[in-house]
């Protein structure tokens, strides 16, 4: 995970009512609002959902591989 990634998922946490993650099975992103319009921000642009959920393991500090 890029640290410009990790950076956005810690805005995220600390400001939940401004930014939404949205997660599909093949790519995420970060939806808030600007200026009275909905922006989109791609997030760790993995292949599949089970990649990044396995880096928000790794981000939140726990020992994960995937198998």
């Amino acid at each position: 995970m890029k640290a410009i990634d990790k950076e956005w998922l810690q805005r995220c946490i600390n400001e939940p009512d401004t930014y939404k993650i949205v997660v599909d099975n093949d790519c995420q992103w970060i939806e808030f609002d600007m200026n009275g319009e909905t922006c989109t921000l791609d997030l760790c642009p993995f292949v599949y959902g089970w990649e990044f959920a396995l880096e928000l393991l790794k981000f939140m500090g726990c020992n994960a591989e995937s198998v």
